[in-house]
């Protein structure tokens, strides 16, 4: 099953939904885009190289929130493609561009990434149970360009 033009609208929305509260760095918001049992890989090991996966959207939350604690604002654009819909399982994958203007030192962090994702349809609509997050660009910019 390929899966209705609705389930790949609204899993582009939940994508729209999470990039609009990291954006916002509304936690609750965030949270609300997972499963329970969801798993992130890539980020806690950008971080803490060795690190492991982060398991359950409370972990992933935490971390997520202690980045936002160094910064003022951010804003993330998420572009998704390839949604493969599979009964209640789907699949697709998620350029992203983030900038963040931190707390601390001139400058922003830009990131350019992609996610490969793992959806789940759940009571409530569909949910990330797994995203993969490929760093292609994590770096501090002293000026932006104008």
């Amino acid at each position: 099953m390929i899966g209705s033009r609705n389930d790949k609208e609204d899993i582009r929305e939940l994508i729209f939904t999470y990039a609009a509260a990291a954006g916002a760095m509304d936690g609750k918001a965030l949270q609300a885009t997972f499963l329970d049992d969801a798993v992130v890989y890539g980020l806690a090991e950008a971080v803490q190289p060795g690190a492991g996966p982060l398991r359950g959207s409370d972990e992933i939350v935490k971390l997520i929130g202690m980045a936002w604690e160094r910064s003022e604002y951010m804003t993330q654009m998420a572009q998704p493609a390839n949604i493969v819909v599979d009964g209640d399982t789907a699949t697709g994958i998620c350029d992203i561009v983030e900038y963040s203007k931190r707390k601390e030192g001139p400058g922003f962090v830009m990131v350019v990434g992609r996610y490969d994702d793992k959806y789940r349809r759940t009571e409530a609509g569909w949910r990330f149970a797994e995203r993969t997050l490929e760093f292609r660009i994590y770096k501090r910019v002293a000026e932006m360009p104008m």
